[in-house]
Order: structure tokens, then sequence, then C-alpha cells
């Protein structure tokens, strides 16, 4: 990655979904991360799908119209990854592997992987061990936003 590329990054849903939702100092910050292009967010099909699932929550009462609103914020400055690579973790059903692993498959130089869960963090942190391609930091928001 030169200098001048932006670094290349896997959110997990729960990031981009509290980045949208509040407006907090670290959700300001992401949002503008992505859409000024300090950072190129990465999505798959299944993130997407995780995302816009998430958005509907009845809890949210978010009317359609408030959905695709918050989906505008994200998806278009997101590019889109898709890629195959062989099922191999305990992590298998989750969006954000799905993502990780279709990122790794594409050759697409994956950065980092922002996920607050430290459960997740530690997971994905021993499966980017397990590869053979070039490393990616497994980050919280914080962290991430540090490196800015």
């Amino acid at each position: 990655m030169s200098p001048a590329q932006p670094p290349r990054v896997a959110f997990d849903t729960a990031v981009v979904l509290r980045a949208l939702l509040l407006n907090d100092a670290n959700a300001k910050l992401l949002r503008r991360a992505w859409q000024t292009g300090q950072c190129q967010a990465l999505v798959a099909t299944d993130s997407a799908q995780a995302l816009m699932q998430a958005l509907a929550f009845p809890a949210f009462k978010l009317d359609e119209a408030q959905q695709l609103e918050l989906l505008a914020d994200f998806l278009p400055y997101a590019e889109v990854v898709n890629g195959q690579m062989p099922a191999s973790s305990e992590l298998e059903s989750l969006p954000l592997l799905t993502l990780v692993r279709s990122a790794l498959s594409a050759e697409a130089s994956l950065a980092h992987v922002v996920s607050d869960c430290p459960k997740l963090r530690n997971s994905l942190g021993r499966y980017a061990k397990q590869l053979k391609h070039p490393a990616f930091s497994v980050l919280g928001t914080e962290e991430f936003l540090a490196l800015l």
C-alpha cells in the first residue's frame, strides 16, 4: 500500500451500526473517515445484508426511508469485495469473517479489521496468524481512530 492510498478496512457490522445511529465523537469520526476517504471501507454481500437487517430491527423504530438514509451514509463509500475462500473457522457464520475472507481472496489489500467485540477480535487475530496472506491488524474503534 502506498502512502497516498487510504487504508482498506473491514468494519464489524456493530461498529458501522453504532457509527450510523449514534452522534457521539467516535461515530462522527468514523463516518467522516469513510466519507472523506481517510479509509476505504470494504463490504461484502453478507455484511451489507447484515447491516440492512440490523437497521430494520423493530427496537430501532426506523421506517424504510430512515433506513435507506442511514445506508446512504455508508454503502456508497464502501468498496464491494467478492471472493471465495474455503471455510476454516469457528466464525464461519459471521458477516465480518465473510468480508475478511472475501477481501483476502480478492487480494483487496486489507489493512485493518475494526471490531469492538473482544471475543471476535481475539478469534480474528488467531485467524490472521493462520493465513499465508500479508497480515492485517485487528483493532478496536478507538485504536483505529488513533491511527488516522
